[in-house]
């Protein structure tokens, strides 16, 4: 299946790497990444074992390391990563 990332996934995604990179080290970011890759196949391998999130739009959910989530809907053709979420901040942004 094809993965596409939204808009602010996208911003979501840079923002973490900036506050890693910024905050801990680049070691610490290059392991995010791997994390961040080994999640994404596992959802490419079987996009619906993971819990919903908001079943009523079909929004699944899975947790890279602690303290980030993915929040990801699957069509017919492709997985769309709607939000990287940094559960460190307050829930009501999601």
């Amino acid at each position: 299946m094809e993965i596409e990332w939204s808009e602010r996934a996208r911003l979501d995604l840079q923002n973490i790497a900036e506050c890693l990179t910024r905050n801990w080290s680049l070691d610490v970011l290059f392991r995010f990444e791997s994390k961040l890759d080994e999640s994404i196949q596992r959802v490419i391998q079987n996009p619906k074992s993971f819990q919903l999130a908001k079943s009523q739009i079909g929004l699944r959910k899975i947790v890279i390391p602690k303290h980030n989530t993915i929040y990801y809907k699957v069509n017919d053709f492709k997985i769309e990563i709607v939000r990287l979420f940094d559960t460190r901040q307050n829930p009501k942004k999601i």
